[in-house]
């Protein structure tokens, strides 16, 4: 199960990869779209899940509160 698992994550990794390559070739892609808030925010957010990674495949209601209220958090901070 774990080879089956790790495969089919490599693999999507590879195809996003190379459609963003070829994407790129074919027209520039730019980030002027994205914010800088919304880069750190994002950066942050996956250092302070990193963690979860540790304890197991299910989220408990600490992590599942965390993971709430730090969404919520986002869409008050970029809400119109």
């Amino acid at each position: 199960f774990c080879v089956l698992f790790e495969n089919f994550i490599g693999f999507n990794i590879f195809n996003m990869l190379l459609m963003m390559v070829v994407a790129g070739l074919i027209a520039p892609i730019n980030g002027f779209g994205i914010k800088s808030f919304e880069l750190l925010f994002m950066a942050i957010l996956s250092l302070a899940i990193y963690p979860f990674t540790f304890i197991g495949l299910k989220i408990n209601r600490f992590e599942g509160l965390f993971l709430l209220l730090m969404y919520g958090g986002y869409l008050y901070k970029i809400w119109p």
